[in-house]
């Protein structure tokens, strides 16, 4: 016999329990999600705090300096290189704790951050020699010449350059030596590097490099991070 407030309460009943375990698995994924937000806060925060920093110091910086004209805002600009050079080697030596263990990946690191010191120095002397005239490059080329630093400032810029490409070229090597870096990225790494001696006035661009060194350390920090995670 067909009992209608019976299969009613059932019916009721199976909803509750379904209702309740839906929302047992919804409260599972957001604590999942939160536990993975504050790991992932947790596991690299110290990128932000490295930008953070840097990009502080660089505001700083670029205020403090008078660069008055296009030729002169340009080798401000330049000049800053060295802010980024500091935060990739501080990722870099964060992110692979080999690294910190070998001498030689601290020598190559000083001589990069050394060589593009040079390149921030030579900006500067271009600066200072324009004092604070609003030139193009057209008039810095035809009365920077009698400026005193002038000349030097843009030979500091190019012999930083080189030595910079030089510098890194020797860091990638000796972390690859050290298998701290993979094969793959080391060469693209290496062929970036070279970019401003094939085609002279895009220095900066030598950072490229040191760009692909830290996403494959990070890449190998956040596989490691994995791995430490998954259950046995």
């Amino acid at each position: 016999m067909f009992h209608p407030t019976v299969c009613s309460t059932k019916d009721g009943v199976a909803l509750l329990q379904e209702s309740k375990a839906r929302a047992s698995d919804g409260a599972r994924c957001t604590s999942l999600r939160c536990v993975s937000g504050r790991s992932t806060i947790r596991n690299w925060w110290p990128i932000a705090a490295f930008l953070s920093s840097v990009l502080a110091l660089q505001v700083v910086f670029a205020n403090s300096i008078v660069a008055n004209g296009k030729h002169a805002s340009d080798h401000l600009q330049s000049a800053g290189v060295i802010f980024p050079v500091a935060f990739f080697l501080a990722v870099i030596f964060w992110a692979a704790p080999e690294a910190r263990r070998h001498a030689g990946a601290w020598v190559a690191g000083a001589m990069v951050g050394l060589a593009f010191f040079v390149v921030a120095l030579g900006n500067l002397r271009v600066i200072w020699a324009i004092g604070g005239d609003s030139w193009t490059d057209a008039q810095a080329g035809a009365l920077g010449s009698a400026r005193p630093g002038f000349d030097s400032g843009h030979s500091l810029v190019e012999i930083g350059t080189t030595a910079g490409v030089a510098a890194i070229l020797l860091f990638i090597a000796v972390l690859r030596a050290h298998r701290i870096v993979r094969t793959g990225p080391a060469i693209a790494a290496a062929a970036l590097s070279l970019l401003p001696l094939i085609a002279p006035g895009i220095g900066p661009l030598a950072l490229l490099g040191i760009v692909v060194l830290i996403a494959d350390l990070c890449i190998q920090r956040a596989h490691r991070l994995k791995m430490a995670a998954t259950p046995v």
